[in-house]
């Protein structure tokens, strides 16, 4: 009797151990299962935003008219523009039209811009501009335009740019002046910004006609689609008359 039951304890406990291994071991590669997968959403999460940030915009470049630029002359002397930056290939200056803000500007190596902005007891919307020229030139270059890391759109319009809301979201757009090209780019609310503007040279067939990817890829579509049916009809031709 004695000897019965002490092999069914050895047998619980076997059954106990085992159970008690398979749990420990589902358990490990369940976590191991949600390790990996939260690591490759991380890692297409960072790939996609990192996509979205390695090329630039086909710049609308608007050439502006007399009264157009006596606006863009009036918003610096009325410090709408609180400040302007010069930028060439290799340096880059900056000045303020409103003393309460400072620029600090830097050249990086790849040709690209970084403006440090600061504000003193400054609150609601203010456009700074940037004077382009060499690797910035917006006819031979698309750019890419963010705020604090983050892709802003081109204005549909002068005065989105020169008079924003604090409600507005960033946006700039390319002028053209009897001084050259100049970017104008609105900061709807302050507390330390920095604006970047890279520039991408363009493809020597982007030169001539500029077009963007998705409508490529359209004209691609349409194209394939136009040879399909040729195909297809004179396919049909040929067991018509064969």
């Amino acid at each position: 009797m004695m000897l019965l039951l002490a092999l069914g304890a050895g047998v619980r406990a076997a059954s106990t151990s085992s159970t008690t291994s398979t749990t420990s071991a589902t358990t490990s590669e369940s976590i191991e299962t949600q390790n990996q997968v939260g690591t490759n959403e991380t890692q297409g999460s960072n790939h996609q935003e990192g996509a979205n940030q390695t090329d630039g915009d086909n710049v609308n470049v608007v050439e502006v008219d007399q009264g157009e630029q006596d606006q863009i002359i009036n918003a610096e002397d009325n410090q709408d523009i609180a400040g302007e930056v010069q930028v060439n290939d290799t340096s880059a200056s900056a000045s303020v039209t409103d003393s309460r803000f400072s620029l600090v500007p830097t050249v990086q190596s790849d040709h690209g811009l970084n403006v440090r902005i600061s504000a003193d007891n400054v609150a609601g919307p203010k456009t700074f501009a940037v004077r382009l020229s060499g690797s910035m030139d917006p006819t031979s270059h698309t750019l890419l335009v963010t705020l604090d890391g983050k892709r802003i759109a081109q204005a549909s319009s002068l005065s989105q740019v020169l008079k924003p809301s604090s409600a507005d979201p960033a946006r700039y757009m390319v002028v053209k002046t009897s001084s050259g090209y100049e970017l104008l780019a609105s900061v709807p609310h302050f507390s330390t910004h920095t604006l970047a503007i890279t520039p991408f040279a363009l493809g020597p067939l982007q030169g001539f006609f500029p077009i963007s990817g998705t409508a490529l890829a359209a004209a691609l579509v349409a194209i394939t689609a136009i040879f399909a049916v040729v195909f297809a009809t004179r396919r049909r031709i040929y067991n018509l008359l064969s």
